[in-house]
Protein backbone atom coordinates (compact mmCIF):
# COMPACT_ATOMS: atom_id res chain seq x y z
CA UNK A 1 0.00 0.00 0.00
CA UNK A 2 1.35 3.55 -1.27
CA UNK A 3 2.88 5.82 1.86
CA UNK A 4 1.24 8.96 3.10
CA UNK A 5 3.29 11.88 2.51
CA UNK A 6 5.00 13.88 5.43
CA UNK A 7 3.31 16.43 7.18
CA UNK A 8 2.55 19.92 5.16
CA UNK A 9 0.31 22.18 4.90
CA UNK A 10 -0.34 24.06 2.10
CA UNK A 11 1.88 22.32 -1.17
CA UNK A 12 3.21 18.49 -1.21
CA UNK A 13 4.30 16.24 -3.22
CA UNK A 14 2.48 13.01 -4.27
CA UNK A 15 3.33 10.18 -5.92
CA UNK A 16 1.33 11.11 -8.98
CA UNK A 17 -1.40 13.14 -10.40
CA UNK A 18 -4.22 14.23 -7.56
CA UNK A 19 -7.12 14.74 -9.93
CA UNK A 20 -10.06 15.48 -7.16
CA UNK A 21 -10.47 16.37 -3.99
CA UNK A 22 -13.70 16.41 -1.49
CA UNK A 23 -13.53 18.51 1.95
CA UNK A 24 -15.90 17.28 4.59
CA UNK A 25 -18.65 19.40 5.49
CA UNK A 26 -16.77 21.34 8.44
CA UNK A 27 -13.35 21.43 6.70
CA UNK A 28 -11.40 19.17 8.96
CA UNK A 29 -10.94 16.39 6.58
CA UNK A 30 -10.00 16.24 2.69
CA UNK A 31 -10.04 13.16 0.70
CA UNK A 32 -8.15 13.45 -2.58
CA UNK A 33 -7.84 10.84 -5.24
CA UNK A 34 -5.63 10.19 -8.25
CA UNK A 35 -3.98 8.76 -10.73
CA UNK A 36 -2.84 5.35 -9.47
CA UNK A 37 -6.47 4.46 -8.16
CA UNK A 38 -6.00 5.31 -4.37
CA UNK A 39 -8.08 7.59 -1.49
CA UNK A 40 -6.14 9.79 0.30
CA UNK A 41 -7.05 10.69 3.85
CA UNK A 42 -6.13 14.49 5.22
CA UNK A 43 -6.44 16.12 8.40
CA UNK A 44 -6.14 19.73 6.99
CA UNK A 45 -5.38 20.85 10.45
CA UNK A 46 -2.48 19.11 10.97
CA UNK A 47 -1.31 18.55 7.17
CA UNK A 48 -1.15 14.87 7.76
CA UNK A 49 -2.31 12.11 5.80
CA UNK A 50 -4.00 9.79 7.82
CA UNK A 51 -4.91 7.14 5.62
CA UNK A 52 -4.48 5.76 2.24
CA UNK A 53 -6.70 3.58 0.52
CA UNK A 54 -6.54 1.57 -2.46
CA UNK A 55 -9.80 1.79 -4.15
CA UNK A 56 -9.36 1.24 -7.93
CA UNK A 57 -7.62 -0.25 -11.03
CA UNK A 58 -6.29 3.25 -12.83
CA UNK A 59 -7.01 6.56 -12.22
CA UNK A 60 -10.03 7.87 -9.49
CA UNK A 61 -12.18 9.88 -11.70
CA UNK A 62 -15.04 11.02 -9.49
CA UNK A 63 -15.88 11.47 -5.83
CA UNK A 64 -18.76 12.78 -3.93
CA UNK A 65 -19.72 12.78 -0.43
CA UNK A 66 -23.44 11.53 0.59
CA UNK A 67 -25.43 14.71 1.74
CA UNK A 68 -25.06 13.87 5.43
CA UNK A 69 -21.20 13.47 5.22
CA UNK A 70 -21.70 9.14 5.97
CA UNK A 71 -20.60 7.79 2.68
CA UNK A 72 -18.18 8.66 0.04
CA UNK A 73 -18.53 7.33 -3.91
CA UNK A 74 -15.73 6.76 -5.89
CA UNK A 75 -15.41 5.87 -9.94
CA UNK A 76 -12.53 4.93 -11.69
CA UNK A 77 -11.34 4.09 -14.52
CA UNK A 78 -11.92 0.36 -13.80
CA UNK A 79 -15.63 1.30 -14.34
CA UNK A 80 -16.51 0.57 -10.48
CA UNK A 81 -18.36 2.76 -8.32
CA UNK A 82 -17.45 1.92 -4.47
CA UNK A 83 -19.50 3.11 -1.52
CA UNK A 84 -17.24 4.12 1.68
CA UNK A 85 -18.59 4.08 4.78
CA UNK A 86 -16.79 7.42 6.19
CA UNK A 87 -18.66 7.18 9.69
CA UNK A 88 -17.90 3.71 10.99
CA UNK A 89 -14.49 3.24 8.65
Amino acid sequence: MPACTPNWVGRTQLPTLVRLVDWSQGGEQLISGGGEGTLRWWEVQRGECVQVQEAHQGTVQALKRSPHGSRLASCGDDGAIRLWDLKNG
